[in-house]
C-alpha cells in the first residue's frame, strides 16, 4: 500500500499564518497558507492539512475548528506541480484565563547542517511575572530536523537541509498550559538536487510492540553504501533498532515514520512512512471491487472509495487519481476523477489500477469473461516462499493457463501454478484459459 501522505523536500517555502492558534474549544480561526517558490509567491494546486494529534481539530474551508483542550501542531502539506513542501504552525487549546505565555527567542534563525544555536526561553503568568513552577519541554518539528538540549538550552541542527519549528509547551501542576514556536531553516549552501529512492513497504500497519525492517532502494547505489535514518514521529509512535528496524510503541497511535537517505556522493532524500499502531490506516478501494464488463458492450461504472476517510481530505490530488489498466489493450478508461467508466475492447483478464502522486494506491480485478474464483495457499508469505494458486472448485494446477503475475516483479513463477515472492507488497495473480480467467491477491511481507 503506497502511502497517500508522501511528503518530498524541494524549493517550495509554505508558511501558516497565524503561526500559532491559541483557542478555546469550539471556537474558530481563518488560517492562510502563503506558499513561495525561488523567492516568488505561487498559487499552490493542492493543500492537505493535518492536526497532531488530531483531536485538537480541524481544518474546513480555510477555517480551524478547535476541538478538545491541548498542544500540538498543524500542518499543511502544499502541491506545486510535482513538487511538495510542508508548513507548520503551533497549537493551544484550552480556557483563556490564565494562560501562560511562552518567550522564545529568536523566532527565527537559518543553520548550515550539523550547526548548533543556543535559544532563551522564559515562561510567563498572565502579569508578566516569571512562572516558578512551569514546566518547559521542547520538541523539534519534523524530528529530522535535529535535536534539542534542555540543560542547555541549544538546537543542534542534522544533516539534512530543511524547514521546520522548535515547539516550546510549558505545563504547571495546576494543568496550565503555554506555547510558543520557533521557525528553523537548515540550510546548505551549493546542495545537490533532492535524491529520490523506494522504501518498502510504503505504509505500517502493526500492532502494539511489532517490529519490522523496512528496506531502502537507490537506483544505481548499492544497499549497504546508503546511510539511512529513522524518525518516529510523534516520537511515542516507537522506537528504531538496528538502522532499518521500526519496533512500533505500546500505544495505539498514528503518525509518521520519516525516512532519510544519504548516498556516498553527499546526495540525501527524506520522505515520511504512514504508520498506524493498533489503528487501520485509511486507505482507498476501488468499487465494485471486482468489475465484470462485456467485450464491446456498455461501459461499467466505477469509483475510488476512501470509506470512512472525511470528506475534508478529500482535496487536490486525490480527487484526481491516474487510472490504468493491465494490459492496455483489454479496456478503456472513460472520464477522469473519483467516479469513471470501463469499456472492455476484447476478452480477457486484467487490472484496473488508481494512481495518486504516481504510486499505486488501490487495484481491483477486471473480468472480460465469466469468472472463474481461484485461491492462494497461503494468501499470506514471506519474501523467498513460495504459494500456488489454483481454482476453488478443488480442480488441481493451472495446467494450459495463460498466468500472469502484476506487478511482474513481486513473484517469479516456478511452476504452472506455483510461485515465489520477491519482493514486499501485494501482488495479482490473473489466469485465463478457454474463455474464462480468474485473479487472486497475496500479501508478501519482508
Amino acid at each position: 500500500m503506497t502511502s497517500l501522505m508522501l511528503v518530498l523536500f524541494a524549493t517550495l517555502r509554505v508558511w501558516i499564518s497565524p503561526g500559532t492558534l491559541t483557542l478555546a474549544p469550539g471556537e474558530e480561526q481563518r488560517i492562510e497558507v502563503q506558499v513561495e517558490r525561488d523567492g516568488q509567491r505561487v498559487t499552490p494546486d493542492s493543500v492537505r492539512f493535518e492536526v497532531l494529534p488530531p483531536r485538537l481539530g480541524h481544518v474546513e474551508k480555510g477555517v480551524f475548528y478547535a476541538g478538545t483542550p491541548g498542544v500540538g501542531v498543524l500542518r499543511a502539506i502544499v502541491r506545486v506541480g510535482r513538487e511538495e513542501a510542508v508548513g507548520h504552525a503551533a497549537l493551544q487549546i484550552g480556557r483563556r484565563v490564565h494562560r501562560l505565555r511562552v518567550d522564545i527567542v529568536p523566532r527565527e534563525v537559518t543553520l548550515e547542517p550539523s550547526a548548533s544555536l543556543p535559544f532563551q526561553l522564559r515562561v510567563l503568568e498572565p502579569d508578566g511575572r516569571e512562572s516558578p513552577d512551569a514546566r518547559l519541554e521542547v520538541t523539534v518539528v519534523p524530528p529530522w530536523l535535529g535535536t534539542w538540549d534542555p540543560e542547555k538550552q541549544v538546537f543542534q541542527a542534522g544533516p539534512f537541509a530543511g524547514r521546520g519549528m522548535l515547539v516550546a509547551v510549558a505545563r504547571t501542576p495546576d494543568g496550565r498550559t503555554g506555547i510558543a514556536r520557533a521557525r528553523v531553516r537548515i540550510h546548505a549552501p551549493g546542495a545537490r538536487p533532492r535524491l529520490r529512492f523506494q522504501v518498502e513497504p510504503r505504509a505500517l500497519e502493526l500492532k502494539p510492540g511489532e517490529r519490522r525492517r523496512l528496506q531502502v532502494r537507490v537506483p544505481g547505489v548499492p544497499t549497504e553504501n546508503l546511510e539511512v535514518f529513522l524518525y518516529p514521529d510523534p516520537p511515542e509512535l516507537g522506537t528504531v533498532r538496528s538502522g532499518t528496524e521500526f519496533v512500533a510503541g505500546r500505544d495505539t497511535l498514528r503518525g509518521n515514520l520519516w525516512v532519510a537517505v544519504r548516498t556516498p556522493d553527499g546526495r540525501s532524500g527524506i520522505l515520511a512512512v504512514p504508520v498506524a499502531v493498533g489503528l487501520p490506516l485509511p486507505r482507498p478501494r476501488i468499487l465494485p471491487a471486482r468489475i465484470h464488463v462485456r467485450p464491446r458492450g456498455e461501459a461499467v461504472p466505477v469509483r475510488l472509495s476512501w470509506g470512512r476517510r472525511p470528506p475534508r481530505f478529500l482535496k487536490g490530488a486525490l480527487k484526481r487519481p491516474r487510472w490504468r489498466v493491465v494490459p492496455r489493450d483489454l479496456a478503456r478508461v472513460q472520464g477522469w476523477g473519483l467516479e469513471i467508466r470501463v469499456r472492455a475492447r476484447r476478452p480477457g483478464v486484467g487490472l484496473l489500477v488508481a494512481e495518486v502522486k504516481g504510486h499505486p494506491v488501490a487495484a481491483a480485478p477486471l473480468f472480460a469473461v465469466p469468472e472463474v474464483q481461484l485461491v492462494a495457499e497461503p494468501d499470506t508469505v514471506k519474501v523467498g516462499q513460495t504459494f500456488e494458486v489454483k481454482p476453488a472448485d478443488g480442480t488441481q494446477g493451472l495446467e494450459g493457463w495463460r498466468v500472469v503475475a502484476v506487478p511482474r516483479r513481486r513473484a517469479q513463477a516456478v511452476g504452472p501454478s506455483r510461485f515465489k515472492a520477491l519482493e514486499p507488497g501485494e501482488v495479482w495473480i490473473l489466469a485465463e484459459t478457454q474463455g474464462k480467467g480468474g485473479a487472486v491477491r497475496v500479501r508478501i511481507v519482508p
